[in-house]
């Protein structure tokens, strides 16, 4: 995709869903912003009341509820909303493969929809293959599965782009944590994937310990990965499955089937020992292979070392693959991301702030920290321009948010907040902005002064 000066980034998203797929588009959204680009979500359907899923909130991104069909702007959407690369004339156009079998399954519900409905009326557009595939098209594959996949339907490998994914940064975190001595002889497993396979194992060794993955928050899923020494897949594999990597940097052993993504040694790059096609005559074989990895688990572990480390390394590769996707036509102004540390939201200190920061054009201001007027986190309590403070999101683009100190702990490790600001400080102000430099984790080389000219 090309990238001008006044380009803007449309980032498609099912609205008000809460998955893998939705928070790689988040993900992407937020790098590119990073990147000095002018990105935005645009929920589908586009009059979703709420469409941020709250959990995805932390990233503080702008939403639009229409697309401007310009030539310099982009639109990036995933493998499941195909007849939307139709609905525009000019804009440039990516299509991203996140999961190969929810395209298939996108394609049998556009049909059977059509089907159902009206078929005396225009076959419904989505992308196909086989000759009928749109050359403008740009794609990016989140898996060499993927890759595979629509090189052998067709599409030119001149036009396709490697745009993988990273975990949830509390995963990636929590790794360096992980007390091994601590772990039991547990399996766990996804009942959503594999589960008719996963049931003949469990009644092949009913004695063993098995504990699905089911109605569990981020935090007892982690507790769960972090307790046990096992995790199996035996699901479709459709993309670059994040439970399995969840698991694997988690401290797990992984064992899984050969379907879909876990057939190559790119996707999941594990040892063909630990990988098994889900057969009957193999029940023995991987009950065999999950005692042994009972038994002798640090040295199974370490087997698997290489794929950890390939996962922990993720979130810079995820920068490179956006980076290397992007052609730069035009140079794009790359100021650092800062936030103030304290309350200017009065419109005299808001005004004062932005004429002295305005002599500094390589700062931009993205964020106000303040827990007190945050309105309990969420990242919905702005602040308009001119000091109104406002109840908003971040649909109002001339608007500075008011974030709450985990949200600027959790922007701050994702680079999206590079320097935080300390103005005019009052010693009325020192001990509570002490607090927030310490609950955010900010190094000192992280922190600005800057003072008025009055002071």
């Amino acid at each position: 995709m090309k990238i001008y000066r006044d380009t803007k980034i449309y980032v498609m998203s099912p609205a008000g869903v809460p998955s893998g797929g939705p928070e790689l588009l988040h993900q992407l959204a937020s790098k590119l912003i990073r990147m000095g680009i002018d990105a935005y979500m645009y929920y589908v359907p586009p009059d979703f009341p709420e469409p941020i899923p709250p959990t995805y909130r932390k990233y503080c991104l702008r939403f639009v509820r229409n697309i401007c069909d310009e030539p310099h702007n982009v639109l990036i959407l995933p493998e499941t909303q195909s007849p939307a690369l139709y609905r525009y004339k000019n804009i440039q156009r990516v299509f991203w493969w996140l999961s190969v079998d929810n395209y298939v399954r996108s394609v049998v519900g556009i049909m059977n929809r059509f089907a159902e409905n009206n078929p005396l009326s225009p076959m419904p557009k989505f992308f196909c293959f086989n000759g009928f595939a749109d050359e403008s098209i740009e794609h990016w594959v989140q898996s060499e599965y993927s890759r595979q996949f629509i090189m052998l339907n067709g599409v030119s490998e001149s036009k396709i782009k490697r745009v993988r994914d990273y975990l949830n940064p509390t995963f990636l975190t929590r790794s360096s944590t992980i007390d091994l001595s601590a772990k039991m002889d547990l399996i766990a497993f996804n009942p959503n994937k594999g589960l008719a396979f996963t049931r003949k194992l469990m009644a092949a060794a009913p004695e063993l310990r098995w504990y699905p993955i089911v109605n569990m928050t981020v935090e007892q899923v982690q507790e769960l990965l972090a307790h046990a020494k096992i995790y199996i897949d035996f699901g479709n594999h459709p993309g670059r499955d994040r439970i399995p990597r969840e698991a694997a940097v988690s401290g797990c052993v992984i064992i899984t089937g050969r379907r879909g993504s876990a057939a190559n040694p790119i996707d999941v790059a594990i040892d063909d020992s630990f990988k098994f096609d889900d057969t009957d005559e193999n029940i023995p074989l991987i009950i065999e292979r999950i005692k042994k990895i009972f038994a002798d688990f640090i040295p199974e572990l370490i087997k698997q070392k290489s794929y950890r480390a390939e996962i922990l390394s993720e979130p810079e590769i995820f920068a490179r693959e956006v980076e290397s996707a992007c052609d730069f036509v035009e140079p794009v102004a790359r100021p650092q991301h800062v936030a103030v540390l304290q309350n200017i939201t009065l419109e005299k200190n808001f005004r004062a702030f932005h004429q002295m920061t305005a002599s500094l054009p390589n700062l931009k201001l993205d964020f106000i920290v303040d827990d007190a007027l945050s309105n309990g986190g969420g990242a919905v309590c702005m602040i308009i321009e001119g000091g109104r403070a406002a109840e908003n999101n971040f649909s109002q683009f001339n608007a500075t948010p008011i974030i709450s100190t985990k949200e600027a702990a959790f922007l701050y490790k994702e680079g999206r907040i590079e320097k935080f600001i300390l103005y005019d400080l009052s010693e009325d102000e020192r001990a509570r902005v002490i607090d927030a430099v310490n609950k955010i984790g900010v190094r000192n080389d992280d922190l600005l002064s800057l003072n008025s000219p009055s002071t």
